[in-house]
Parts: C-alpha cells; sequence; structure tokens
C-alpha cells in the first residue's frame, strides 16, 4: 500500500500537471491564434477542408493510442520488476526497476496528456492553416472531452499504484 503522504504528493503533481498540459497550454495557444493574422498560403482548392478532416481524425484517435502505449509501459514496468537483472541487455532497466509505482504512475500520465494536449497543438495548426477560429473549435471541443477522460483523479491514481504493487 502506498504511504499517504506519497499519495497526496503523487495526486498533487498529477493534477499540476493535468492544469498545465489541459489548461494552460490551450489558453495560450487560444491567445496566440487571437492575436496572429494568419494569411491564407495558399489558395483553397479543397485540400485545406481534407486538411481539416484528416487531422480531426488524428487528433481522435491520438489519446486512444496514448491507451496503448500505457499498457505497454505497465506491462514493460511489470516485467522489469519481476526479472532478476543480471549484467547483459537487461541492465537498461534497472532503472525502470527502481521507480516507485507513485513516480511511474506520474511518467505514464505524462505521456497520456502529451497525446491530450497535441489534439489543441492540431487546433492551433489548422486555425493558422485555414484562418477559420470555427476550426479551432472544433479542435477545442475534442480536446475538452479528452480532458476529461483523463484528468487525474485520485480513485484512478489509486487504482493505478495498487494494480502496479499487486502484480
Amino acid at each position: 500500500m502506498i504511504p499517504h503522504e506519497e499519495l497526496d504528493r503523487r495526486v498533487k503533481q498529477a493534477r499540476l500537471l493535468a492544469l498545465m498540459f489541459l489548461v494552460i497550454m490551450p489558453v495560450v495557444f487560444l491567445v496566440v491564434a487571437l492575436f496572429t493574422r494568419s494569411e491564407r498560403f495558399y489558395p483553397d482548392n479543397g485540400s485545406r477542408r481534407f486538411m481539416l478532416y484528416v487531422l480531426f481524425i488524428v487528433a481522435f484517435m491520438e489519446p486512444i493510442v496514448s491507451i496503448f502505449i500505457k499498457k505497454f509501459q505497465v506491462k514493460n514496468y511489470l516485467q522489469t520488476k519481476k526479472t532478476t537483472l543480471k549484467p547483459g541487455p537487461l541492465a537498461v532497466n534497472k532503472r525502470l526497476s527502481e521507480i516507485s509505482p507513485g513516480r511511474f504512475y506520474i511518467n505514464v500520465l505524462i505521456t497520456q496528456l502529451s497525446f491530450v494536449s497535441a489534439v489543441f497543438v492540431l487546433g492551433l495548426i489548422v486555425y493558422l492553416i485555414t484562418t477559420d477560429l470555427s476550426n479551432m473549435a472544433y479542435f477545442y471541443a475534442l480536446g475538452i472531452i479528452w480532458s476529461f477522460i483523463f484528468w487525474p483523479r485520485e480513485e484512478k491514481i489509486i487504482t493505478f499504484i495498487n494494480l502496479l504493487e499487486v502484480s
């Protein structure tokens, strides 16, 4: 069982990271968009609309990919914890085996939040290309939905850490 002090510290860290990735960064991107007078780089022959759709699909899929990356990270972490480290190819995982479950959660969370914040970045890119703030709004709406899904909650953190400690 994780000590209460470490749990509190990890919850605070997770929420601070979520605030930075999912609130502050998108606000900065929005301010940049509002103060940037984007010029059209090339005439619209339908390719910008097509790019909007492609990037929106990418933005929808990115956080889903992070779930599979998390599963891979957890599997690798648990496998490294169970393996007796000997000199050789497994020695590179020695650092991973020394990471506490709480710290490992923060590492995994950073990966997931990066994928979610990429949705907001794609919104800014689409705005800079299309010069239409409403296109950016689609990405922000999607980013907000993903933010609610991936926002760190204490119950999720405890469940994740207990999974690592039991295995």
